[in-house]
């Protein structure tokens, strides 16, 4: 388990707002993710993903989730989609952090687009993105089967191999709303 109470005592002196709040949150090592969560007012963490982050890069994650605490992201959620509504709020977050100068983890939820949205508009516009986007993949054969092809893992085989009659049977799977794992020679 990471000790984050030096990184807490820096935003206290450096950052209040921030600081306070994420010293009221528990840290919770949390290897089933991929990196970190704030989940009911913990902040949650993969070891290997924060230990492989500078001093800057795990600050940053703490004050991700100091915010999603502060602007009380799960309780604005309502009836939206919960992983895209916590896109959205990433978007949000990461933006404002970012554009204040704190120093971002290699691999971050970030659009400079969304820089200056509140977390219920970028949900909006990702909704609009991705109905947009399903329409098109509806009027296109390739869109088509690269839809179907998200909802299907196919496993060390390439596409090329599939039969039509394999390909028909996944359609109808899918369909059906099942979920496929398929091992082919």
């Amino acid at each position: 388990m990471i000790d984050f109470s030096p990184l807490k005592a820096r935003l206290l002196l450096d950052y209040p707002f921030f600081g306070t709040i994420v010293s009221g949150m528990e840290s919770i090592v949390n290897d089933n993710i991929e990196s970190f969560a704030t989940k009911g007012g913990k902040f949650e963490y993969r070891e290997s993903f924060m230990e492989s982050l500078s001093e800057g890069e795990q600050i940053f994650a703490l004050c991700n989730s100091a915010l999603h605490e502060a602007l009380s992201h799960t309780q604005r959620r309502g009836n939206r989609s919960p992983w895209l509504w916590n896109m959205a709020c990433d978007y949000a977050i990461n933006a404002l952090l970012i554009e204040n100068g704190f120093t971002p983890p290699p691999t971050i939820t970030y659009d400079k687009r969304f820089g200056n949205l509140s977390a219920e508009e970028i949900y909006h516009e990702l909704s609009q993105e991705f109905l947009d986007q399903e329409q098109n993949d509806r009027d296109s054969d390739e869109g088509r089967i690269r839809s179907i092809l998200l909802s299907v893992m196919i496993v060390s085989a390439p596409m090329s191999a599939l039969s039509v009659e394999r390909l028909l049977l996944i359609l109808l799977a899918v369909e059906q709303g099942q979920t496929l794992v398929l091992y082919l020679d």
